[in-house]
């Protein structure tokens, strides 16, 4: 019997939720993002957000966020040059983040946040803004 939850089964009691609630998401024609969560020695509380999407994967509230935080509103997918070089490809807009709303991944598939004003610049350099 276990006394205390540490981040080991955290991390594994999260992936598990995570593959499970996939299939639940699925059945449902929604994506499934985990959305990280909280824990300490006795509880451990997950958070997955559902969320519909569009045929091509892409959220269906993309275009209408790009739009009010002046990105154009086919973004979503399209890679851009980072400040060092690096591609990133835009995956989300979250609006409850005002200085950097442009989440998007790296190389090795790591999550990061931008700023509008560096995704636009980095658009123009990859030749991806239109």
């Amino acid at each position: 019997m276990r006394t205390t939850i540490d981040r080991t089964l955290v991390n594994l009691l999260a992936l598990e939720a995570e593959e499970a609630l996939q299939a639940v998401a699925a059945n449902h024609g929604l994506t499934l993002t985990k959305a990280g969560g909280r824990f300490s020695d006795t509880t451990f509380t997950p958070k997955f957000t559902f969320t519909l999407t569009t045929e091509s994967g892409e959220p269906a509230d993309f275009a209408s966020h790009a739009k009010l935080i002046g990105l154009p509103p086919d973004c979503w997918g399209q890679t851009f040059t980072g400040a060092r070089g690096t591609q990133y490809t835009i995956t989300g807009i979250k609006l409850s983040r005002p200085k950097y709303p442009v989440s998007g991944t790296g190389p090795k598939g790591g999550s990061y946040k931008f700023t509008t004003d560096n995704v636009l610049k980095g658009l123009d350099m990859s030749g991806g803004a239109k």
